[in-house]
């Protein structure tokens, strides 16, 4: 597969246009004309000339290891190291907080619940207790009632049967 580089062109088979003679000053498909008659000039061809220029590495991937540069290395995986954990270590401690800020919230959200249903239940006990009260007044005025009615009866059978 051929991959077309600045060189050969944007597309493939297609070659770049020949480079004009620079001698010929002149050329009239190079030059446009504006509507105000300025003549404007039109590059046909780009070129770019590279300069290579050798550099030598001051690292040295054949030399041992110095003990100062491992210092230096180990310091700075070290310090990388931990940036990186304090980091987590902070975001974990916020996020913590913030769940702790809402249990709290939630705490004191259900004590609230917990008393006002309390209260409510009291009231609805005592308001049972006050009922039970009358009904157990009605009905000992009941049963003293027919206690007395009772006894009356008893009272008055021995007179009927002696009479």
């Amino acid at each position: 597969m051929r991959i077309g580089c600045a060189d050969d062109g944007f597309f493939y088979g297609i070659e770049p246009p020949p480079q004009r003679n620079p001698k010929r000053k002149d050329d009239k498909r190079a030059r446009i004309e504006n509507h105000d008659g300025n003549k404007i000039y039109v590059a046909e061809t780009i070129s770019i000339e590279i300069e290579v220029e050798e550099v030598d590495m001051k690292i040295q991937p054949n030399a041992p290891l110095s003990f100062g540069g491992a210092l230096k290395l180990a310091g700075a995986t070290l310090l990388i190291t931990g940036t990186a954990m304090w980091y987590a270590y902070d975001q974990v401690q916020g996020q913590i907080s913030e769940v702790r800020s809402e249990v709290s919230s939630l705490r004191s959200d259900n004590r609230e619940d917990f008393n006002r249903i309390n209260d409510r239940m009291d009231s609805i006990a005592n308001k049972l207790d006050a009922k039970i009260d009358a009904i157990g007044d009605k009905t000992d005025n009941k049963l003293d009632k027919l206690t007395d009615i009772l006894n009356d009866i008893r009272r008055d059978q021995p007179k009927e049967q002696k009479n």
